[in-house]
């Protein structure tokens, strides 16, 4: 069986989108979390600066998490509502990884 494919995910919010990117977050685990190869899913607050999130997800294969990152891609109206809370001078940044 070959291992798990994790993600991380690191974005910055605009301070006056928190509450209602929280919820969207909320949101978004309660669908991947149901969806084919998800293993698990969480998005982490930065206690140091709450503007500052972390996606974490571990997937069966790697062709489960391109279905999801497919699935948040054609959700247009959750995927615009994501760009506006960005705060646009931190890259949003991805990272898949596999365990050592």
């Amino acid at each position: 069986m070959k291992p798990p494919v994790y993600c991380l995910v690191s974005l910055k919010i605009r301070e006056e989108s928190l509450n209602f990117a929280r919820r969207q977050m909320r949101e978004v685990e309660k669908e991947v979390r149901n969806s084919a190869g998800c293993l698990q899913y969480h998005y982490l607050q930065n206690l140091d600066d709450p503007t500052m999130f972390t996606g974490y997800g571990i997937f069966a294969t790697n062709k489960d998490l391109h279905a999801h990152f497919e699935m948040m891609r054609t959700r247009t109206n959750r995927s615009e509502a994501l760009k506006q809370m960005l705060d646009p001078e931190v890259e949003l940044t991805v990272q898949t990884l596999d365990r050592v």
